[in-house]
């Protein structure tokens, strides 16, 4: 059997490396004589979050902790009615699956959310009932895609009623753990004055997912299929090397290594296994697998001249490169400099590319792609990455 993922999250334990460092601060802020009320998890696409949250209670096993996860993609209108009987509702299940000795009171029903003058009152008055129940454990209310709220709603009164409710006396043992796009969460909560959003920022505890470390990497790599595959160590470190560390990207080729081997019937991966799986299904798949990269650059003007230029300059290369050295291939096509800068800015926001070396201005001095497998992807490939750009922004 393929243990790899396909893409949706983890939640098995034997798939799961790594985080040691996350957990560990979770465990730190929870284990304080005066816990953290909000906690705040965010990290680029496709780097585990959801995974780490749906782990929580495997993690949490024997603790006095009642990890509640709640997907608010799964709303059809995030208005704070729905997310608050969301949150009534999950916590409900949860208590009710993993505490079967407690007598769990019943989330208010639907009806009740939707007639009620003050919906966020419904549902302080419901999480004062269910965490007297569930002594002595504390309740940590995971709200998964928290900036579809920032998005759809950005003036909400949410953000104030959720700040209320983790400053709440009789709320001590709730801790909310909003999950999210770093980009968002830089971009607009922590510096922008104008965001209903920042008042609760001002009092949260940042939990950063970034990319699995190299030995988290490799046992990503090894230790699903040990004792089955063996993999050339030259496979290995070219797969985090072209990953960079991307668990999303390793459980996709990965996948593939797995279902190649099994139709030429070998248990040895050698690097021609990996070009044939690069060649063969990740490069052609390329609109679905570097999609978490793509969206972000269609989202703006100068971005996919910028990734071209660079990809171009850095293929076949692992060094950084000099940010002026690609401004002189792009000023032939782009009016001012300024469009240039914020276009680097705005792809270092969401993972494309990082940036180093800033100078007393505040302005990087060097630069590379990352992911190595979607540079030599768009150097090979220019035009692909051109037409699923235009695609999107010209459906």
């Amino acid at each position: 059997q393929n243990p790899y993922s396909t893409g949706v999250p983890i939640s098995s334990r034997l798939m799961f490396f790594g985080r040691e460092q996350e957990i560990q601060a979770i465990k730190h802020e929870l284990d304080k004589e005066d816990p953290a009320r909000l906690i705040v998890m965010h990290g680029h696409r496709r780097t585990g979050k959801t995974s780490l949250a749906h782990m929580q209670a495997t993690i949490w096993r024997g603790y006095p902790l009642l990890p509640v996860y709640v997907d608010l993609q799964n709303l059809s209108e995030p208005s704070p009615t729905a997310v608050y009987r969301a949150m009534a509702l999950r916590v409900q299940e949860t208590a009710s699956t993993q505490l079967t000795a407690v007598d769990t009171p019943s989330a208010p029903s639907r009806a009740a959310f939707e007639e009620a003058p003050d919906p966020y009152e419904l549902l302080q008055t419901y999480l004062h009932h269910i965490t007297a129940v569930v002594k002595p454990r504390r309740l940590l209310l995971m709200l998964d895609e928290f900036n579809i709220l920032l998005e759809k709603r950005p003036y909400s009164p949410i953000f104030k009623q959720l700040r209320g409710l983790t400053n709440d006396p009789y709320l001590t043992a709730v801790t909310l753990m909003p999950i999210m796009h770093t980009a968002q969460y830089n971009d607009r909560q922590r510096f922008d004055a104008t965001s209903p959003a920042r008042i609760l920022w001002e009092q949260g505890v940042e939990l950063h997912i970034a990319r699995l470390d190299t030995h988290s990497a490799r046992r990503l790599v090894t230790e699903p299929m040990q004792g089955h595959l063996n993999f050339a160590e030259s496979v290995v470190n070219e797969i985090i090397r072209g990953t960079n560390g991307n668990p999303y990207l390793i459980h996709i080729i990965c996948r593939h290594l797995v279902e190649h081997l099994d139709r030429t019937r070998r248990t040895f991966v050698r690097p021609i296994d990996l070009q044939h799986v690069l060649t063969n299904h990740i490069y052609p798949a390329a609109h679905t697998y570097f999609n978490f990269l793509v969206h972000h650059i269609a989202e703006f003007p100068s971005s996919l001249e910028v990734t071209l230029a660079i990809a171009e300059a850095q293929h076949g290369r692992e060094d950084w490169l000099s940010v002026e050295e690609i401004w002189q291939h792009c000023r032939r096509i782009m009016p001012a400099r300024r469009f240039f800068e914020e276009s680097l800015f705005h792809l270092q926001l969401y993972g494309v590319v990082n940036l180093r070396g800033h100078t007393a201005d505040g302005l990087p001095q060097q630069l590379h792609i990352p992911v190595g497998f979607f540079r030599t992807w768009v150097a090979n490939q220019p035009d692909a990455l051109r037409a699923l750009v235009e695609r999107r922004n010209n459906p």
